[in-house]
């Protein structure tokens, strides 16, 4: 009796953490992860140097929104790279309460980056100013995807 409580406890846990994860080659990443139905973890993280498909990453967000907290609002990495050589990691991760009530809307979870051609011009503009003198094209990517399976 009591293996056969361990082995469905175990698969309660197993069964009840669900992740989205994108991750390969690249240190361009995002990752989300639903704990228990009661929390998500969220993180992304950019590296400037790496070349990821013809582009050089600057900048990620990650946002939640639907659940018992509220909507996040968008989650920069902390920092933007100095320079095509820069090798430093930047990163954000927030964890999310979402509700029990199987009524509440779906938790909604939302990432995104911000990339420029590998030989722009550095240092880079800032991402929020509307600068006419811009020599270098910021691309911005945007994705909404359901936080949970359920």
């Amino acid at each position: 009796m009591k293996k056969f409580i361990s082995i469905t406890g175990a698969i309660l846990i197993a069964a009840s953490t669900f992740s989205i994860t994108a991750l390969g080659a690249s240190p361009n990443y995002y990752s989300n992860t639903e704990e228990f139905q009661l929390y998500y973890k969220g993180y992304i993280q950019v590296q400037g140097s790496y070349n990821d498909g013809g582009y050089n990453y600057i900048s990620g967000y990650i946002r939640y929104s639907g659940g018992a907290s509220g909507d996040t609002g968008r989650l920069y990495t902390q920092g933007t790279p100095t320079g095509p050589k820069d090798n430093a990691i930047y990163s954000r991760s927030h964890t999310y309460r979402d509700t029990l009530n199987p009524w509440a809307p779906q938790t909604k979870f939302n990432y995104g980056f911000s990339k420029i051609p590998v030989g722009s011009a550095w240092p880079l503009p800032s991402l929020a100013a509307n600068n006419d003198n811009q020599t270098t094209t910021i691309i911005h990517e945007d994705y909404e995807i359901p936080a949970s399976s359920r």
